[in-house]
């Protein structure tokens, strides 16, 4: 379509029909062709069709001294992409509902620290590009606030997400990226790392479900990454059973260590596990000796492994590992040593069903008159 000055000639009736006809068809238009309009005004539309290619237009606005990029048209695919850096950013305060859908602008700076739960409505496909100034909490859920690992996310100051809409007050966290990234240096520093950064990918000591981001100065909870030692248990005294209790919840697999562990008689040392209470039976378990010169070993049904303990004079050495194979089923493998009078090895396994989610364990003797000598050592690691 040709463009126009927009200025009408005089002239005979038909010619100056024909002048406002192509006046008014250019601004139909909106000024489309290869060059950019002679006559240009500020508030201008022009789209010109041959840049970058023919299929791809872009459509630009004259500010009164220069024509301004707002985006770009496939033609070939009916796809309008808005130009980067178009729309300057926009503050919205976090509120329960942060209403992205009300924002004048694509960029978002989100300010407060007002847990989020909803980003309002917004036709489907709307995008929003979002900047975090605070630390808060956007609060997954399945349907109207999908994030990156299905589990909340607490920002910190400058991290970066996009956010699209579905439709219906629904949203998805198309992307995430903290402010510094996921990166480590350093060693291994107690039951964490050295980070180089101030955020970590783990689980709040107190929390369950998937992997989450938390920083480090987080004041709800300390948090849980890599693997976590308990506090370890030196026997003074002649206890029957050693407990170690408020296990996490989501920990998926404990290793229970025995070191110098030994009984005033001859009692096996089994594991128990339990969900609010210590379970005590249903356990389908093996324990197993080995020696120079004999084997041994009897079925359990009120742990789920032990040491088939020869004699008060022996002492245990050994490492159990209890694997979580479901939320509720839990396995289990172990072996080390029994002695210094009988001198051999043992084995053990096992399995069991727990009603709930694991939150303690057990240290004890099968015969219950029996108990631990003093200096034995107990302790657990847990992982998630």
């Amino acid at each position: 379509m040709p463009q126009h000055d927009l200025i009408l000639d005089n002239g005979s009736g038909a010619a100056f029909r024909a002048d406002a006809n192509n006046a008014l068809a250019a601004l139909g238009s909106n000024m489309k062709g290869p060059n950019a309009p002679p006559v240009p005004f500020a508030g201008m539309f022009w789209w010109d069709d041959d840049t970058p290619s023919a299929s791809i237009w872009t459509l630009r606005g004259y500010d009164g001294a220069d024509w301004i990029e707002i985006g770009r048209l496939d033609v070939l695919n009916n796809v309008f992409s808005v130009a980067e850096g178009s729309f300057a950013p926009v503050d919205i305060a976090s509120a329960a509902t942060t209403n992205l859908g009300a924002a004048t602008s694509p960029n978002v700076r989100i300010t407060g620290t007002t847990a989020i739960t909803s980003l309002g409505t917004a036709p489907a496909g709307t995008r929003r590009f979002l900047t975090f100034a605070a630390v808060l909490t956007i609060t997954y859920n399945a349907t109207s606030l999908q994030t990156p690992g299905l589990a909340n996310i607490i920002t910190a100051a400058g991290d970066n997400a996009v956010a699209r809409s579905l439709g219906s007050g629904n949203w998805v966290i198309e992307s995430y990226l903290p402010v510094g990234g996921y990166a480590r240096a350093g060693a291994a520093t107690g039951s964490g790392l050295t980070l180089a950064t101030s955020r970590v990918l783990g689980r709040l000591a107190a929390g369950g479900g998937a992997i989450e981001e938390i920083p480090i100065a987080n004041p709800a909870a300390a948090f849980s990454i890599g693997i976590n030692r308990g506090t370890e248990q030196v026997i003074s005294g002649t206890p029957v059973n050693v407990d170690f209790l408020n296990i996490p919840a989501g920990v998926r697999q404990i290793v229970v260590g025995l070191s110098n562990v030994g009984t005033n008689g001859a009692s096996p040392v089994i594991i128990q596990l339990g969900s609010g209470s210590f379970l005590t039976s249903g356990y389908r378990a093996f324990i197993s000796r080995v020696g120079q010169s004999s084997v041994g070993g009897f079925s359990l049904s009120a742990g789920i492994a032990g040491v088939n303990h020869l004699n008060a004079a022996d002492t245990i050495d050994g490492l159990i590992i209890l694997s979580a194979t479901t939320n509720l089923r839990w396995a289990s493998t172990g072996a080390g040593m029994i002695w210094p009078n009988s001198d051999c090895n043992f084995l053990t396994g096992g399995g069991v069903t727990l009603s709930g989610i694991l939150d303690r364990l057990r240290i004890t003797t099968v015969i219950g008159s029996q108990t631990f000598d003093n200096d034995c050592i107990f302790n657990i690691s847990w992982s998630f």
